[in-house]
């Protein structure tokens, strides 16, 4: 045996390593395309949700008619403003709008921006 010379048995070690290495390669491409494929599928991430999970519906305040404890429950009201918010109406009768709570001692712009979407006035009689 002479360099050069190939044997029958590395022709077949050569063609087997051939055609594994094609399988391999093949495998390879068909995992990619599937990764590109299983990316492209949306994924539903809402459900359902009753009204009971959800906890009873919420209704604005309206400041003509809470008394102290509910408006101490409003974003940037606590005891103090609650009690300002009241004698004001015991003083000047029920409010004609929301913007009129800015002329509360302590309620400015800023506040009543925070409080807007969470009061009404509807009531017109004051405790």
């Amino acid at each position: 045996m002479g360099l050069g010379n190939v044997t029958k048995t590395e022709k077949c070690l050569l063609g087997a390593a051939a055609v594994f290495l094609c399988l391999v390669t093949g495998l390879y491409v068909h995992d990619t395309a599937s990764l590109d494929q299983r990316g492209a599928v949306a994924v539903e991430t809402e459900r359902q949700v009753s009204e009971d999970a959800l906890g009873p519906v919420w209704e604005p305040v309206d400041i003509n008619t809470a008394d102290a404890d509910t408006l101490d429950t409003l974003p940037g009201i606590g005891p103090a403003l609650a009690a300002r918010i009241i004698a004001y109406r015991e003083e000047h009768g029920a409010f004609e709008s929301g913007e009129e709570l800015m002329e509360v001692k302590g309620i400015g712009e800023a506040t009543y921006e925070g409080l807007a979407e969470w009061i009404t006035v509807e009531g017109k009689d004051t405790e």
